[in-house]
């Protein structure tokens, strides 16, 4: 091996046999390398021999050598070869002696992950082989969850239907406090689960279409990365919870039909769906083994009929090497203290774009003794105790030299006092600065050094030193792969992290300049000048669930119809309006599209949005390739990224888009360069971000474009996700705004136009027209709505609610929850208004009743104003208060602990109500309950409801 300061040799003394499996494994963590060369006597019956060396810090003058601890490769000139190489023309160092192998290889992982052997650009005097019959992976029984992955197994082949016990067993290890483990039912006829709830173990069950929810937590919170083992039991009515063998809660349901019917859903790690509206939790994080349901073993299996998503079958937690500082939430990691002996050495890759912060500094046990690396101006300053000062700066000009360009650059310090007292700074394989020789450096000996990145504590700064660090402000971009005195950094478990995030580097940073608006070539002006029969446009015909009509229907004297009525104005230049319903998008199919984008390709799209996530436009190659083109809005900004197979760009602006106000976008590329241009501006980014990486510059996609969101496996899909940096979310969301005018460079006989797409597309999937007639709020629709508040809601003594409603109909439910007795509904009835809470002694009501039934669908808005205090009621219709109603002293409580419903309820029997007095018809916003708003998001949404936006008419 050699990393710039010469080839390193090491031998293994293990004897190999001939036509024997036998694996290697190399390993480099800085400086250190290790050779593990294992065999296989039989079955479990592995012996090693490890070999280590370590490359020289200093070179024959006593320097450090200049490339560090740096591997280089270069994404399109460098080459792997596997089992020789060719000898005529490719440059190795003299020390490879071995040019071919003659046998077998199989099984190369590169840096953690498989590399296929048939996957190769050029290959000679290769065949295929036998696999081998050593080393051969045995099956897991764990399965590895990291937050966003599930296992769906077949309930046909466990003891779960029909049954009135059950009994569930398994093992776990959890990463994080939340999440969903077990799931065993179906929405109509109940369900059991196992989940951790603010770091409990949680048991619920749920027993027939009209059960009653029972849950059993257990007293104490678990502890993070222990295993435990959770055993469930249900004997009809009743149920208990284990940890460990021992009995943490007991519960029973009230009901009586107790056979746990009709089991169709059966997870592991986390549930998919949103339709059981008691499981909404998070997808679990952690590790699950040795389950059984019933008698039965849990069968993961590679021939087991189970539907894996996320999920892994090895419980190893990947190392998390990279630290994201965000401008939104600065922090620090702050790691352990540990002792030197003799010298210092720590690097580190960094990637910004901010002019200013600290990126490393280090203390010792007696807080005398410092070394801190630090940003100004782009430049990096290096001081250490107890006076040295070392600058990045042009040894031939003196001129400031700056490393905030966005890229990633690698910062080494070494410390040393043999042969002479000195201290080093490396950036990258080309610079160096020392301090020349020194009378007096940090304490190498009997101490203890502390190392933070990334910024301090404001204890820390406020009783620093002046003089330790040239800043001392936070760092705002990433921190990877840091060696810290020989050691490898696993940041979760080296370091304590305030403000920071584990994982991708999620600071990119972009500059705007204003450029001329770019010219129309002749064949665009000749193409306007044509005349084209402009595209009929017929919103009735192109959007039949809205269903339109000449005369829509209206109850009794409303002023609104109970659908919205067609919008006049509304043409093809009004847009499209999606995320009223998840999962909303378009697609559409261009056949001859693919080849006109293979060299170059360009799009035009108008969007309006004040949502700060979502999916304009994407295209992609066949599931396993890489090649794929997207426009998409994240945290705000509006973010083009394509890859022409070897790696993705990235242009994003650094200004926020989602003003809701019109904006105009071309995205383009040439070969493997792209271009963004918003609002006629030329949108200016760093040159890597410009470029799709690698050295293919065909772009090969398939010829169907998704506008607005993706199709539910798209959405989903983790390689997706992970092309487009969104790592954090559950899925991809959709675009909630309106788009208009999508058109396409169309390409014939050397002549290009742009070409729109308008209305043909091949799916429209819930996507409305975009009426400018709207207001902010949640249209309930006549097909029957409603909005889970709040998944579990105890009213209490007190209960306190406000809304803005504008009803399009006289009778219907406006908020509900139920207990086993009690029970609390406000409700429309024939143009009253009722709120009604029962104790457990009969009804309290009050009522307010306006002279006229349709005064409250007069097409205006109305504040309803509804409090329970202990057994009194009171209610208020646009600040005008009704008689309240006074229940039975002594009994104040309404005792509820069921979900609290908006707008309608999945059970109204429970409430005596007839079929036509549920649902309410309307718009709905601004809903407080307790002083606080309640958040509604697409997960607490069913049935007939349009989210977002109120229409007007």
């Amino acid at each position: 091996m050699d990393v710039g300061s010469g080839p390193m040799t090491i031998e293994s003394p293990k004897s190999l046999s001939s036509n024997d499996w036998h694996q290697i494994e190399v390993n480099r963590e800085g400086r250190e390398v290790s050779l593990i060369v294992r065999s296989e006597a039989g079955p479990d019956e592995i012996t090693e021999e490890v070999t280590t060396d370590t490359f020289p810090l200093l070179d024959s003058d006593g320097k450090p050598f200049l490339s560090g601890s740096v591997f280089n490769l270069h994404q399109e000139f460098s080459k792997i070869y596997v089992g020789g190489f060719p000898t005529e023309k490719t440059a190795v160092q003299e020390s490879v002696r071995s040019t071919d192998m003659d046998g077998k290889i199989e099984g190369l992982m590169i840096g953690g992950r498989e590399v296929g052997l048939w996957n190769y650009k050029e290959a000679k005097y290769i065949e295929g082989a036998n696999t081998r019959n050593k080393f051969v992976p045995k099956e897991k029984s764990e399965l590895r969850f990291d937050g966003d992955g599930y296992v769906k197994f077949d309930p046909e082949l466990y003891y779960l239907t029909g049954t009135t016990n059950n009994f569930v067993q398994f093992k776990f290890k959890a990463d994080q406090r939340e999440g969903l483990m077990f799931l065993a039912g179906s929405i109509e006829l109940g369900y059991l689960a196992i989940k951790l709830q603010e770091g409990r173990i949680v048991f619920n069950y749920k027993i027939g279409a009209d059960g009653d929810l029972v849950e059993i937590v257990s007293r104490d919170e678990i502890e993070l990365e222990t295993w435990y083992i959770v055993k469930a039991e249900r004997d009809g009515s009743a149920g208990e919870l284990f940890i460990n063998g021992e009995s943490v809660g007991i519960g029973r349901s009230q009901m009586y039909n107790m056979a746990l019917n009709g089991v169709s859903d059966l997870y592991f790690g986390g549930y998919p769906g949103s339709d059981y509206e008691d499981i909404q939790d998070k997808f679990f994080t952690g590790c699950i083994k040795e389950g059984t349901i019933g008698t039965d073993y849990i069968d993961i299996s590679q021939t087991a009929n189970i539907t894996k998503v996320n999920a892994g079958t090895e419980c190893t937690r990947k190392i998390q090497n990279t630290l994201s500082f965000m401008e939104a939430s600065p922090g620090y990691a702050q790691m352990a203290a540990m002792p030197v002996n003799g010298s210092i050495s720590v690097s580190f890759m960094f990637r910004t774009s901010a002019t200013q912060g600290l990126l490393m500094y280090m203390k010792d046990s007696t807080e005398l003794f410092y070394i801190s690396l630090s940003m100004l101006d782009g430049s990096l300053y290096l001081y250490a105790h107890p006076d040295i000062q070392i600058v990045t700066k042009s040894p031939q000009t003196q001129q400031f030299l700056q490393f905030n360009d966005n890229k990633w650059h690698m910062a080494s310090i070494t410390v040393i006092e043999e042969p002479k007292k000195i201290i080093f700074l490396q950036i990258d394989d080309f610079y160096e600065a020392n301090s020349g020789e020194k009378q007096n450096i940090p304490l190498l000996h009997g101490t203890e050094y502390q190392t933070f990145f990334g910024g301090l504590s404001d204890e820390l700064r406020m009783n620093m030193k002046d003089g330790v660090t040239e800043n001392d402000g936070p760092f705002i971009g990433c921190i990877r792969d840091a060696i810290v005195l020989g050691e490898y950094v696993d940041f979760q478990e080296s370091a304590g992290i305030t403000g920071a995030s584990l994982g991708e580097c999620g600071v990119l940073g972009t500059i705007i300049e204003k450029v001329a608006s770019t010219t129309e070539s002749a064949a665009d002006k000749e193409a306007k000048q044509d005349k084209i029969a402009e595209e009929e446009y017929d919103p009735i015909s192109l959007f039949p669930e809205m269903k339109y009509g000449s005369d829509p229907p209206i109850e009794g004297e409303c002023k609104l119809p109970v659908s919205p009525a067609l919008d006049p104005e509304l043409s093809i230049e009004s847009g499209f309006r999606f995320g009223v319903k998840m999962g909303s998008f378009i697609e559409y199919i261009k056949k001859n599209l693919p080849e006109m984008m293979v060299d170059k390709s360009r799009f035009q799209i108008d969007f309006k949005t004040t949502h700060s996530d979502g999916i304009i436009f994407f295209m992609m190659n066949e599931v396993g390739k890489k090649d794929f083109i997207a426009l998409f809005i994240k945290n705000g900004k509006l973010v083009y990224s394509f890859n022409c197979g070897s790696g993705p760009s990235y242009l994003e602006t650094d200004f926020i888009v989602n003003d809701g106000k019109w904006h105009s976008v071309e995205f383009s590329r040439v070969d493997k360069h792209g271009k963004l241009v918003f609002d006629s501006i030329e949108v200016k980014v760093p040159d890597h971000s410009q470029y799709s990486g690698g050295s293919t510059t065909n772009l090969e996609v398939r010829p169907n474009i998704y506008l607005g969101g993706l199709d539910e496996s798209m959405r989903n899909d983790e390689t997706i996700k992970r092309d487009l940096q969104i790592n954090n979310r559950d899925d991809i969301p959709g675009f909630i705004g309106c788009l208009r005018n999508l058109k396409y460079e169309h390409s014939k006989n050397g002549k290009s136009r742009m070409k729109a797409l308008g209305t043909k597309w091949a799916k429209n999937n819930m996507v409305i027209p975009c009426s400018e007639k709207v207001e902010s709020g949640f249209f309930f629709g006549p097909g029957g709505g409603r909005i889970r508040a709040e998944k579990r809601f105890r009213v209490g003594l007190d209960f306190d609610i406000t809304m803005m409603i504008k009803p399009r109909n006289l009778t219907g439910i406006l908020v509900a929850v139920k207990g086993r007795r009690d029970y609390l509904i406000l409700r429309m009835l024939e143009g009253s208004i009722q709120f009604i809470v029962d104790n457990g002694r009969g009804p309290i009501t009050a009522v307010f009743k306006p002279n006229d039934p349709s005064e409250f669908c007069n097409g205006k808005w109305h504040e309803i104003h509804a409090v329970k205090a202990k057994n009194v009621v009171t209610l208020s219709v646009n600040k005008i208060f009704a008689q309240p109603g006074i229940g039975v002293p002594g009994v104040s409580s309404t005792d509820t602990n069921n979900p609290l419903f908006l707008g309608g309820h999945p059970r109204p029997g429970r409430f005596s109500l007839k079929p036509g007095e549920v649902n309410f018809v309307g718009c709905m916003k601004d809903v407080v309950v307790e002083s606080n708003p309640v958040e509604i998001t697409d997960d607490k949404i069913f049935g007939d409801i349009h989210s977002h936006v109120c229409p007007t008419i």
